[in-house]
This record gives C-alpha cells, structure tokens and sequence, in this order.
C-alpha cells in the first residue's frame, strides 16, 4: 500500500501553482509535502517531469530545478515573515 504524497498548499510558498490536488505543482518556491516521520530514515521515490524532460540528479543542466529534503512544519506566517525580512 504505497501513499501518494501530495504537496501541501497551507505549508507551501504562496508563489506556487498547485494543481490536480496537490500532484501537480508549477512556479518558484518552497514546496512542502504534509508527511510525519517517525524513524531515523526514511525513503521516497519522486517522479517529476521538468518542462517536458524527466529530472535526472545526474544531469547537471536540471540540478537546480528541484533540491529535496526534510523541513520542520510551515505555515502562511513563516512566509510572511520571510517577506518582511525581505523589505
């Protein structure tokens, strides 16, 4: 029974797109996925599709588009303040 992880729009930068309940994610940002971690690893398989190519994490020229990792929980006012911060 494998999960779908969906990202999450209430966690996830104000600047994305999401779209198809959450499968479908467009824009620059910080995007989250609502998912509790409750051992010391943990695995995801991730199948993204770059502007009509497939991401390859070893193809130098797609390095940039998506970076991966794990985050504490977010929310609209830790953007807001980032954007605070910003002015």
């Amino acid at each position: 029974n494998d999960k779908v992880l969906q990202i999450s729009r209430a966690m996830s930068a104000p600047t994305l797109d999401i779209e198809d309940d959450g499968k479908k994610v467009s824009g620059n940002g910080l995007g989250l996925a609502g998912v509790s971690i409750e051992q010391d690893a943990a695995y995801w398989e991730w199948h993204i599709t770059i502007q009509g190519k497939k991401y390859d994490d070893n193809d130098s020229s797609t390095m940039n588009d998506v970076k991966f990792g794990v985050s504490t929980k977010k929310d609209r006012s830790f953007y807001r303040n980032l954007d605070e911060q910003d002015d």
